[in-house]
Parts: C-alpha cells; sequence; structure tokens
C-alpha cells in the first residue's frame, strides 16, 4: 500500500521500531508452524487459510466461524499461533486476549481485522496480542506479519504502528502506578477520552456506547486507581494524557 509503513519491534533489541528487512527477524521459518483462524466471514477465512497455507511455513489446522468453536479449537489443537478477527459476532475480544496472555502466552496472537488501526492497534497490543494487521493491507504483508509475531516480535501496520508501540512502552515504565496496569482496554479508552475534557456522553458518542455504560466504566477507574472524586479523576486523566503526549505514547 503506498505511503504505508510497516514495523516491527524487537524485543531483544531494547523495543527500537524497525525495518521487517532488518537481519535476522522476520525471516523463513525451516519448521511449518500450526495455525488457527477465528473469523466470521468464511469467505474471508478461506481466503486468509489459503494464502497461509501457500507460505509452505505454516499449516491451518482450524477455522473457527465463532467463539464456542475456538474455545474448542484452542483447547483440543494447541496451535502456535492465532490469526483472529475481532469484529467476530458473539466474541469479547480484548477478555479473550488478556486470557490467553495469562494462559497461553507462548502462543502468537495475530489480529487480521476490518476495523481501524488508529483506535484498535493499541488497546489490541495492550491486550496480549504481538501484532495487528488490517485487512485493507496487501497479500504480501501476511507473510512478514506472521513470521514476526510467531519469532516473538511485535508487529504493526501503518502509521498509528510507532504511537501505539510508544504507548505500551510508556504505560509499562517503573515510574507508572502499578495499579494503571489493572485498567481494561475500555477503561483506559475512557480515561484517556477524560484526559482530554470530554463529558460522559461525548465519550459515549465516540465509543458507540451508552453514557450509563461510560459511568459504570469511570466508577471502575475510580476503584482500580483509589480515586476519591471527580476533581481528582478529571486531574489524574489531564496528566496522563499530557506526559504520554509529551513521551510520543499517542498519536
Amino acid at each position: 500500500m503506498p505511503g504505508v509503513r510497516t514495523l516491527f519491534m524487537d524485543p531483544e533489541l531494547g523495543g527500537a521500531p524497525l525495518s521487517h528487512s532488518h537481519p535476522g527477524s522476520c525471516l523463513p521459518h525451516p519448521t511449518i508452524h500450526t495455525v488457527v483462524i477465528a473469523d466470521g466471514f468464511p469467505l474471508v477465512a478461506a481466503g486468509l487459510a489459503e494464502l497461509i497455507t501457500a507460505t509452505g511455513e505454516f499449516r491451518v489446522v482450524q477455522i473457527c466461524p465463532d467463539p464456542q468453536a475456538l474455545t474448542e479449537a484452542l483447547a483440543l489443537l494447541e496451535p502456535e499461533l492465532l490469526v483472529l478477527d475481532i469484529e467476530m459476532p458473539g466474541l469479547l475480544p480484548f477478555a479473550l486476549l488478556r486470557r490467553l496472555r495469562r494462559t497461553r502466552s507462548e502462543m502468537a496472537v495475530l489480529v487480521v481485522t476490518g476495523l481501524p488501526g488508529e483506535v484498535y492497534a493499541t488497546p489490541v497490543v495492550e491486550a496480549g496480542a504481538r501484532g495487528f494487521l488490517s485487512k485493507r493491507s496487501g497479500a504480501e504483508t501476511l507473510l512478514p506479519a506472521l513470521r514476526c509475531v510467531i519469532d516473538g516480535n511485535l508487529w504493526m501496520h501503518g502509521d498509528w504502528a510507532l504511537p501505539a508501540l510508544r504507548r505500551r512502552r510508556w504505560l509499562s515504565r517503573p515510574g507508572q502506578p502499578r495499579s494503571m496496569s489493572d485498567l481494561t482496554s475500555r477503561e483506559l479508552e475512557v480515561f484517556q477520552l477524560l484526559g482530554s475534557g470530554r463529558s460522559t456522553r461525548e465519550i459515549g458518542q465516540a465509543l458507540h456506547v451508552s453514557h450509563r455504560t461510560v459511568a459504570s466504566h469511570r466508577l471502575r477507574i475510580y476503584r482500580k486507581l483509589g480515586i476519591r472524586s471527580l476533581s481528582e479523576l478529571l486531574h489524574r486523566a489531564v496528566e496522563y494524557r499530557q506526559l504520554a503526549e509529551r513521551d510520543g505514547a499517542l498519536p
């Protein structure tokens, strides 16, 4: 895709974003890795399976059209890689990613979705995925993405990649309150939007949820961060956003 940057981050190189042509990274694999695809659209899933199998480095062992089939496949087949569409009907994607990070940390997860990366790439990586690839990307980007995540690198595609990686590193700095990592991806989104000065209703409109849902998230943020008043919440949210923007952790 013209004008689109592809980056990956190698943990052994201090988290520096790199081109996928870096020596020793994203190279062909001598063994064939097993893959489960979770996508609610059969034609898309079949196309992905064909592309992945054609690489000769990965073997699709199951295509899952719904969350129940995915749960069963992961338990039975124990794949090395999960290619996941977070738009799958009935799926709670961030809860799934956090659970897999706790229980199947050795399995790589590459999110391949039509949802916009500028909104979803950061929460997906924070929840535990190793990569985010847009379905609008060219087919030639799929193999490098698969190779990178199976090697333990982080893969992102697009102009939102670098801010997302910086934000992940910023949140994991020793100086950050430990309770910050307890926030879910959605709670972190609400917290960030509070810091930009938006009201509960405006946040609901931005996230396409009701203002009551936003209020519920806000209450959980109160509890997790030990905040006792609205003024303290707003102060913390503004401070968070200013520091993150200063460090290049927000777009």
